[in-house]
C-alpha cells in the first residue's frame, strides 16, 4: 500500500490553517464590535467635555427697562404706583427704588423711576426710557423776593394778591405755603378785631377759586374751623349780654361742632359755656323736683352736648335714668 504522504501533509496543512485564520477572524471580530462599542462612549466624552469649555462666560442678564414720571399737581406716592405700577400698595418699592423718604412732600416736575414688576436689585443693566415732559407743568419756581418783602413790611393782604395772581399757584407748592402762612396772619389781624365775617371770606375764597396740595388745603381748613369756633362763640357772649340764655346755647353748640379741640381752650368759650350751663342746671333741678324727669333729662343731655364730662349733668342723668327704671317695675 502506497502512502502519499505529500499529500497528507497538504490536507494537514490545509486544515491547519483555515483553524488559525477561523480563530484569528474570530477573534478579530469580536475585537473590532468590542472597540466599536467603546469608541462611541469615547466620542460623546470628548465632546462634552469640548462643549463645556467653549462656553465659559457667563450670560448677560438682559438690561431692564424703567420708566420716567413726572410728579403733577395733587400726585402722591400712592397714585402715582397706581397710575404706573398697577396698584397704590406698591408706593413703598416705588419710594424705596427712588430712595425717596415717604414723609416728605413731592415737588411738581420731580422725575421719578418707574420700576418694572419683574425688577431685581441684582440687575445693574438699566435703560431708561424717557416720558415726554407734560408742557402744562411748571418746574421754574417764580421770584418770590417781592412777595417776601411785603410779608416782613406786615402787608398780608397784598403778599396775599401777589400770591394768588401767579398763574401756577396750583401747580407750585411751596407758593401755596407761603400764602398760607401770610392769609394765617392776616386772619389773626381780623381776630383782634372780631372781623370774623372778613376772615371767613378770605379763606372761603381760597379754598373755592384755587386747587391746593393736601397740606396747605388742611391748613386753611383747620383754620377756618377755628374761625367758625370762635365767630360763634363770639355771639354767644352777645347774646348772654342780653340774659338771651336759649340761643346763646346755640351758638356755644355751634362753636363746639365745628372745632371741639380747639374751642375748649379759647376763655371766652369756657366762660359763656359756664353761664350757660349753670343757668340750664336750675332749670333741670326745678324739673327734676317736681318730678318732671324726662324735660330735666332733656337739659342735661343739651348740657353735655357742649361739655360731656360735667359731672353734675352725669350724675343727674343717671339717677332720673334709674328712677324712671324703677317707677316702671311698679
Amino acid at each position: 500500500m502506497r502512502i502519499d504522504l505529500g499529500s497528507q501533509f497538504s490536507e494537514k496543512y490545509i486544515f491547519l490553517v483555515c483553524l488559525i485564520g477561523s480563530s484569528l477572524l474570530f477573534s478579530a471580530c469580536t475585537f473590532v464590535e468590542d472597540r466599536s462599542h467603546e469608541d462611541v462612549l469615547i466620542v460623546d466624552a470628548a465632546e462634552s467635555k469640548v462643549d463645556t469649555n467653549k462656553n465659559t462666560e457667563p450670560s448677560k442678564p438682559n438690561p431692564v427697562r424703567i420708566q420716567e414720571y413726572y410728579v403733577q399737581a395733587n400726585d402722591t406716592l400712592g397714585t402715582i404706583a397706581a397710575k404706573t405700577m398697577g396698584s397704590q400698595d406698591l408706593y413703598l418699592r416705588l419710594a424705596s427704588f427712588n430712595k425717596i423718604d415717604v414723609k416728605k412732600p413731592l415737588h411738581i416736575g420731580q422725575r421719578l423711576l418707574i420700576p418694572p414688576r419683574n425688577y431685581q436689585p441684582s440687575q445693574r443693566q438699566v435703560t431708561i426710557s424717557p416720558l415726554k415732559r407734560p408742557n402744562n407743568i411748571a418746574t421754574n419756581e417764580p421770584d418770590y423776593s417781592e412777595m417776601n418783602k411785603l410779608i416782613a413790611d406786615n402787608k398780608f393782604n397784598q403778599a396775599i394778591d401777589w400770591a394768588i395772581s401767579q398763574p401756577a399757584l396750583n401747580n407750585l407748592p411751596n407758593l401755596q405755603e407761603i400764602l398760607v402762612s401770610a392769609t394765617t396772619s392776616q386772619v389773626m389781624i381780623e381776630r383782634s378785631k372780631q372781623n370774623y365775617a372778613e376772615a371767613l371770606f378770605l379763606i372761603n375764597g381760597l379754598l373755592d377759586n384755587h386747587r391746593f396740595a393736601v397740606r396747605p388745603k388742611n391748613d386753611l381748613i383747620t383754620l377756618r374751623s377755628e374761625l367758625l369756633s370762635e365767630q360763634a362763640a363770639f355771639q354767644a357772649q352777645q347774646k348772654l349780654k342780653a340774659n338771651n340764655y336759649s340761643e346763646a346755647y346755640d351758638d356755644l353748640l355751634i362753636a363746639y361742632k365745628a372745632n371741639s379741640t380747639y374751642i375748649t381752650q379759647i376763655d371766652s368759650f369756657i366762660g359763656s359755656r359756664s353761664q350757660v350751663t349753670e343757668h340750664m342746671h336750675q332749670e333741670a333741678l326745678k324739673l327734676y323736683h317736681n318730678q318732671q324727669l324726662d324735660k330735666a333729662l332733656s337739659i342735661w343731655d343739651k348740657i353735655l352736648a357742649i361739655k360731656p364730662q360735667d359731672d353734675l349733668a352725669l350724675v343727674y342723668k343717671d339717677r332720673v335714668i334709674h328712677l324712671k327704671k324703677k317707677l316702671k317695675d311698679l
